[in-house]
């Protein structure tokens, strides 16, 4: 049987039926085309015609007995890709093209409707046999009864268009195709197959390559593959492991930058889910050229902030090593017939200078020249050495708090040194993932016997690195010196840190030993961390003597002025010059101290004289504390560390602040005129 649609659409036989193996057998011939052969005369066939040349229409009869189609529209190579032979060949070819996603529940609705169920109706993805392109058809057709046969006739619409371009857009101002060109950034969906469902490309991206200088653009359109769009076949690997990672469950989604014609673009890929299955993935492309040029400013002040806070540490050393030269150079004017003071303290200077000059030296001092030598190392510069070596640790999430004593040089390797320091504040960082305050401290610290295990009485250069992190347990702190433990998230078969090595307190704490030092650590759950870093010091017999003479306090005396100092060749200096004016002066080089003599002699003490950055406790806070105690102490402030500091001392109560170096006239004089005017009140 052949037969033809004419303008109504009716069904006309044109031959006997045959038996239904005949007709099986020889379907491509007897079959006939609807815009070939119309049927009735008039303009019938011209409107078909016309129809299906220019919506997009195809239309069919499909023969339930035999399995084939009997009539078609000859439109079948621009709607679906195919050549009318080959869809009468095989009408099953349908099914075989038609997306995998879409096939189970096509195929039911169908089966349901060859039964005379009810009209079928479906909108499906198909892909196109000749250029592997995915379209989108909808299918209209029922079961109708000509001349005692059953056929099914229909319609099949190309509704890509409709659903992708720029068409859609009369769907509303919130239909998917105008959002996504609301966008001014590149956005597009790929389905499972990875094949490009909806696309939205600015003009401004148009020559974006992926990072493939050879991206077929021509290819890069709704209904192609994605991963065809790569000549690049290392690139075309690239993306296809990333989409396996995300499909898998692997990764949740992934980011990257890619520089293209100068241009700077953020790639970001996420997994699109229905019913918690990823069915697909969302490509969101920015341009981010003006971001990456403010993250390199930012990146320079960084920088510039590390190069300060190293500035400032030198700077307070100098000053206060002035400040000491300032105040024996006094010594020796005002005593000129006192022949051993007047040699002590020529020889301070002396010892002030070579201890000032080698600082000079380890600023210009090569890394790789020092690498294996054991020299004398300011403990102040490693630290601000390994502090510049840790990426990220001057961002805006956390907050740096730098305060430097005057620690006597160490014996050691500055490189390992360095290293050392540079894992300590590592972990302090990443302890804070949310950002926080991160502190270091260093300052000379005398340590008596048993008070620290591992460690002989004596005199110790010290640093202190706090972090306002989460802290640690008892159990946590037992093995926290261990190699390979560690706190951080780790891979659930391997055990290995997904975000660290876990060997930065292993590593220092071995490094620090092997330079006869010693690590401790202070924490608390929810209070943060101190690690604390020992390592000897020279501290000779005359140089014990020389301290244990300057912290002494006569028995019955009654002192008149404090001066807390972190540096010892201040504190001497300072209290040498303030006895030769008539006054009686005790000295603390630190906050514990200065508060125990403060509660000794809180009625006797009428002045006190505090340094604005000292280790522990700054001055600040210390004077807080003093004031408590007796809020009548007239109270100076003393530092040799930038201007910002000078506030904070006149916010807690001090009248004054002198700058380092202060000539011994103009502090006799200052400390004079306020005990002056604390007697007139």
């Amino acid at each position: 049987m052949s037969s033809s649609f004419d303008g109504s659409g009716k069904t006309e036989n044109k031959a006997s039926d045959a038996a239904d193996g005949g007709r099986a057998e020889s379907v491509s011939e007897s079959v006939t085309s609807v815009n070939g052969t119309p049927s009735g005369g008039g303009s019938g066939g011209a409107l078909v015609q016309s129809l299906t040349s220019t919506a997009k229409l195809f239309i069919f009869a499909y023969s339930p007995r035999a399995r084939s189609l009997i009539t078609w529209s000859d439109n079948a190579p621009s709607i679906l890709g195919v050549k009318d032979t080959t869809i009468a060949r095989d009408a099953n070819l349908f099914l075989r093209h038609v997306h995998d996603d879409d096939r189970f529940l096509l195929l039911t609705d169908l089966e349901e409707a060859l039964k005379g169920g009810r009209e079928y109706r479906a909108t499906y993805r198909w892909i196109r046999p000749d250029n592997n392109e995915l379209r989108w058809l909808h299918c209209r057709a029922a079961i109708t009864q000509r001349d005692e046969e059953s056929l099914f006739e229909g319609i099949i619409l190309d509704l890509t268009d409709e659903f992708t371009g720029e068409i859609a857009h009369i769907a509303g101002p919130d239909s998917i195709a105008t959002l996504m060109a609301a966008f001014p950034t590149m956005v597009f969906t790929l389905d499972r197959d990875m094949r490009i469902l909806r696309l939205n490309c600015p003009d401004n991206m148009r020559e974006f390559t992926f990072g493939d200088q050879q991206f077929h653009r021509e290819n890069f359109k709704i209904g192609r593959t994605f991963l065809d769009c790569f000549k690049d076949g290392s690139k075309r690997r690239h993306y296809e492991e990333f989409l396996k990672e995300i499909s898998s469950g692997a990764s949740q989604y992934h980011r990257e930058r890619i520089v293209s014609m100068e241009l700077v673009y953020c790639l970001e890929i996420f997994p699109l889910l229905q019913r918690g299955t990823i069915e697909g993935f969302l490509f969101v492309v920015s341009e981010i050229s003006e971001l990456v040029n403010l993250e390199r400013e930012l990146a320079q002040l960084h920088k510039t902030e590390g190069l300060r806070l190293l500035a400032a540490g030198v700077s307070h050393n100098f000053n206060n090593s002035m400040q000491s030269i300032i105040g024996h150079a006094t010594i020796i004017r005002n005593h000129p017939n006192n022949a051993q003071l007047a040699l002590d303290s020529a020889q301070a200077i002396i010892d002030i200078v070579n201890r000032t000059s080698e600082l000079s030296r380890q600023l210009f001092i090569s890394e790789e020249s020092s690498k294996n030598l054991l020299v004398p190392v300011d403990l102040n510069l490693a630290a601000m050495s390994a502090a510049n070596r840790v990426e990220g640790l001057f961002s805006s999430s956390l907050k740096i708090a730098v305060a430097f004593g005057t620690p006597a040089p160490v014996v050691a390797t500055q490189d390992k040194l360095v290293t050392a320091i540079e894992a300590l504040i590592k972990n302090a960082r990443e302890s804070m993932p949310q950002g926080g305050t991160l502190s270091i401290k260093t300052y000379q610290a005398y340590i008596s016997e048993n008070e620290v295990a591992g460690l002989k009485s004596g005199s110790y250069a010290k640093l202190a690195i706090s972090d306002s992190g989460s802290g640690m347990s008892e159990a946590v702190k037992e093995r926290c010196f261990e190699p390979f433990f560690t706190t951080k998230d780790k891979d659930p078969h391997t055990g290995v840190s997904l975000s660290g090595s876990g060997l930065g307190l292993s590593q220092a704490y071995a490094i620090l030993r092997e330079l006869n030092g010693m690590l401790t650590v202070e924490s608390l759950p929810g209070f943060g961390t101190t690690v604390s870093v020992y390592l000897p010091s020279k501290d000779d017999s005359e140089d014990a003597e020389r301290r244990s003479s300057l912290f002494s306090i006569e028995p019955g005396s009654a002192p008149d002025v404090l001066i807390v100092d972190d540096d010892l060749m201040v504190l001497q200096t300072a209290k040498t010059i303030l006895e030769d004016a008539g006054l009686t002066c005790v000295v603390a080089e630190d906050s514990t101290r200065a508060l125990s003599i403060m509660n000794k002699f809180r009625r006797e003490l009428q002045l006190v004289i505090v340094d604005a950055v000292m280790p522990g406790m700054d001055g600040a806070t210390l004077l807080r504390r003093i004031k408590r105690i007796n809020h009548s102490i007239v109270a100076l402030g003393f530092t040799g560390a930038p201007s910002e500091s000078l506030q904070k001392l006149l916010d807690a109560g001090a009248v004054q602040v002198l700058k380092k170096p202060v000539d011994s006239d103009t502090l006799k004089s200052t400390v004079c005129q306020a005990l002056q005017s604390q007697q007139a009140a």
